[in-house]
């Protein structure tokens, strides 16, 4: 966990770093260079997400999910009434 938060820390500091750096030495995109770093940070995110989704695998077993019985549908509408007549668990009888 220690080295997860190192590593995480470390790359959040450089990667500010290299955006400061960036956003004043970059191309105007649409008059603002700014614009141009966060589709430039979209892209490589978009490349990171595509390279660990396919490279990266669970490592632990992952246990099947137990099969659960569907649900029973409960009364309708039918069945409960406003005006006080026949409602849950009350015969019409009459």
């Amino acid at each position: 966990m220690s080295y997860y938060s190192a590593t995480n820390g470390i790359a959040a500091f450089a990667g500010t770093l290299l955006g400061g750096f960036l956003a004043s030495h970059l191309p105007h995109l649409m008059g603002y260079r700014l614009l141009f770093l966060f589709l430039l940070s979209g892209v490589f995110r978009a490349l990171a997400g595509v390279f660990l989704l396919t490279k990266v695998k669970e490592v632990r077993g992952v246990a099947e999910p137990l099969p659960t019985k569907p649900v029973r549908p409960g009364p309708g509408p039918e069945a409960v009434s406003a005006s006080g007549g026949p409602g849950i668990g009350e015969g019409s009888s009459g």
